[in-house]
Order: C-alpha cells, then sequence, then structure tokens
C-alpha cells in the first residue's frame, strides 16, 4: 500500500493498493482492509518535487507508480511552470490503473514487458530517450533493484547524482 495523494489534498489520503495472491501479508492487509483496524506508518525517503520552474521525470515501476500519481498531481495542482513527464514501467497490463488521471497531470509514457531486468523495454526506452531529459530532475521510484537499474542507466547516460532522487536511497542505500 503506498500513498497517491499529494500533499495539497489533505486531510484526504489516497492509498494504492493490490493484493498479491499466494502471500501471506497480502492476505493480511486485504483481511484489515475489509473492516478490520489498519495502522499506517511515516512514509521513509526525502523525494522533494517543490521546484516548479524545473522539469521532472519521474520514472515509476510497482508501488512507485502511486508515488509518480502524488508527484505528478502536485505539480500539477501547483501549476508547475516546467513539464513533468512519467515513464510508467510495468510487467503486465493489468498494472496500470487510472491512466487518463496521470495523463492529466503529466506526460506519460506506459512500457510494459515481463522482463524485470535491465532490458525491460522501459529501460531500453530510458536508454534511448534519455538525452530528451538531460537538464531535468528525475524521481525513481520502484523496488531496490529497479531504482538502481535506472540510476545506473541514468548516471551512464550523463546525469550527476544531484539529479536524481528515490526514497530507496534512504531506506537501501547501496
Amino acid at each position: 500500500m503506498s500513498i497517491a495523494s499529494p500533499p495539497e489534498v489533505l486531510p484526504t489520503l489516497d492509498l494504492h493498493y493490490r493484493s498479491t495472491p499466494g502471500l501471506d501479508t497480502a492476505a493480511a492487509m486485504d483481511a484489515a482492509i475489509r473492516g478490520q483496524s489498519l495502522s499506517l506508518s511515516q512514509a521513509e525517503g526525502m523525494v522533494n518535487v517543490e521546484d516548479l520552474n524545473h522539469p521532472l521525470l519521474i520514472v515509476a515501476a510497482g508501488s512507485g507508480a502511486a508515488q509518480a500519481f502524488s508527484c505528478a498531481l502536485s505539480r500539477y495542482m501547483r501549476r508547475a511552470k516546467a513539464s513533468t513527464s512519467v515513464l510508467w514501467c510495468a510487467a503486465q497490463a493489468s498494472e496500470i490503473y487510472d491512466e487518463d488521471t496521470l495523463r492529466e497531470a503529466a506526460e506519460l509514457t506506459v512500457m510494459i514487458d515481463t522482463d524485470a531486468s535491465r532490458s525491460h523495454a522501459g529501460l531500453r526506452w530510458l536508454e534511448t530517450n534519455s538525452s530528451r531529459f538531460g537538464d531535468y530532475s528525475v524521481v525513481i521510484s520502484g523496488a531496490p533493484g529497479f531504482v538502481y537499474n535506472v540510476t545506473d542507466i541514468l548516471l551512464e547516460a550523463g546525469f550527476t547524482q544531484d539529479q536524481l532522487q528515490s526514497d530507496v536511497f534512504t531506506y537501501a542505500p547501496r
């Protein structure tokens, strides 16, 4: 479960969740959502998208899509002067949801490929198109393996570490 709402809509909290069959933790979450109590903890990480005058690229996969929604919607609601682009990488079409909302807030590219490695179609797209985003700040959201694959691609393409942000850098440093 991940927070997908931007700070501008507080105290409303929009949580995105997709159950994973066969996992004990998913079964416990499913039970909690059906009316049992639910405890939430503070989000981890230090991602900041306050600069509305600088273009932003968000590269997301898995539960990282919720952070993409939050960041893109926040910039949209605050009328960012610079562009916001989202690359959403997924393993299957069923992982993509509410595209219209995200397309309203950002330029959206969706890439679906079952290959979870650096050969994923989305990461190949990023390698090919990275020069288009050279002056952008980049938020990378998803599992640590994905985040570090994206990080390596962007650093190899000439981005600096200062251009890149991810919660993973805080809770799962290399």
